[in-house]
């Protein structure tokens, strides 16, 4: 399930199946409908999945920019519930 947390945007779809066996996945947008100023980044993610080493989650900024969150680690666990920061998390800071 994607969330967010801000006033000028349209809210994403929540509670996507996360298909198995099936390598496009699933993806969100979070359309924001004018101009604004970013002065900070932080990503909550609440997925449940039985298998969190299957799951590859990336943010893509409006110009492309690709940061990855999360790349099939931690094998058989259960769901990946974690925020990420720009203090901690590489390319944060690029978008």
């Amino acid at each position: 399930m994607l969330g967010f947390y801000t006033n000028r945007a349209r809210p994403p779809t929540p509670a996507l199946a996360i298909p198995d066996n099936h390598q496009p996945g699933v993806s969100n947008k979070i359309i924001v409908d004018e101009t604004v100023t970013v002065r900070s980044v932080e990503v909550s993610l609440a997925i449940t999945h039985t298998y969190r080493g299957d799951l590859a989650v990336e943010l893509i900024g409006p110009d492309g920019t690709a940061v990855t969150l999360h790349n099939r680690v931690g094998g058989t666990r259960d769901n990946l519930v974690r925020t990420y920061l720009v203090v901690d998390t590489t390319g944060l800071t690029r978008l």
